[in-house]
C-alpha cells in the first residue's frame, strides 16, 4: 500500500512538473511572437535606413574620390586652408545634414539609449577645413555609415 502511495506521489509530482514545463512553454511561446511582431514593425523602417545608407554612402565616397584626386593633381594644398566656394559647402551641408539625420533615425527606430548610442557610434567634431581634414572626415563618416548598416542587418 506504501508503495502505491509512493508511485501516486510520484505521479502527482511528474504531472505538476510537466504542467510547469509546459506553461513554460507557452510563456516563451508568446514572448516569440511578440518579438516577431516588433521585428516585423520595425523591419520596413530599418530597411528604409538601409537604403538612405546606402545612398549617402555613395555620395560620401564620390565626395571622397574627388578630394582624393585633387590631392594628388595638387599636393601643395593638402594641409593648406581650403577657400570657401559654394559647391565645397553645399557638399559638406549636404553630407553632413543626411548624416545626422540618419544617426538620428537610427537610434530613434532602434530604440537605443542616448548613452549606448554614444558608445556605439560615437559622433566626432568633423573638420572640412584643408584637403586631408576633408578626407579623414569623409572617410570617418563611410566608416560610420557601414557600421549602422551591418548593426541594422542583424534585425533584418
Amino acid at each position: 500500500m506504501e508503495k502505491s502511495k509512493d508511485k501516486n506521489l510520484e505521479i502527482e509530482k511528474l504531472a505538476t512538473e510537466l504542467k510547469r514545463s509546459l506553461s513554460v512553454i507557452e510563456v516563451k511561446e508568446a514572448h516569440k511572437r511578440i518579438e516577431d511582431i516588433e521585428k516585423s514593425r520595425k523591419q520596413s523602417a530599418i530597411i528604409s535606413i538601409i537604403q538612405r545608407i546606402d545612398s549617402a554612402s555613395s555620395f560620401v565616397k564620390g565626395s571622397m574620390a574627388g578630394v582624393t584626386k585633387a590631392k594628388k593633381e595638387y599636393p601643395e594644398l593638402v594641409n593648406v586652408q581650403l577657400p570657401a566656394s559654394v559647391t565645397r559647402d553645399q557638399m559638406i551641408s549636404n553630407i553632413t545634414q543626411r548624416f545626422d539625420s540618419i544617426r538620428f533615425d537610427f537610434q530613434k527606430n532602434l530604440d537605443i539609449k542616448e548613452e549606448d548610442f554614444g558608445k556605439l557610434f560615437h559622433k566626432p567634431t568633423l573638420s572640412f577645413s584643408t584637403a586631408n581634414e576633408l578626407e579623414e572626415s569623409l572617410l570617418f563618416i563611410c566608416y560610420q555609415l557601414e557600421d549602422m548598416k551591418a548593426y541594422c542587418k542583424r534585425f533584418i
